[in-house]
């Protein structure tokens, strides 16, 4: 296997991860056994982004967008299972009432 056939598995097994994460972020509960599933997905998800050459990818933009979605599903199932829509402490501090 070629370096960039390396570098383009890994970037394939990061975008199977991605769907199967999307999901994670569409569900409204989570099931312990599905939160479990979906923590080692995340293990390797993390783990594949570090590791993954972003110019094969798609881009810069492309890497940003994957951190967030990380962060994204690491709060989620840190939490009860939702994000909040909210806006921030901060951004509710500057509006006036």
């Amino acid at each position: 296997m070629t370096k960039l056939d390396s570098a383009l598995s890994k970037v394939q097994n990061l975008y199977v991860l991605q769907v199967h994460l999307w999901n994670v972020l569409d569900a409204k509960n989570l099931s312990p056994a599905m939160r479990n599933e979906a923590k080692k997905q995340l293990r390797e998800f993390a783990s594949l982004l570090r590791s993954a050459d972003w110019h094969v990818m798609g881009g810069e933009d492309v890497y940003t967008a994957l951190k967030q979605m990380q962060a994204d599903v690491a709060r989620k199932l840190k939490g009860r299972g939702t994000i909040s829509q909210k806006p921030s402490v901060r951004g509710r501090a500057g509006k006036k009432r």
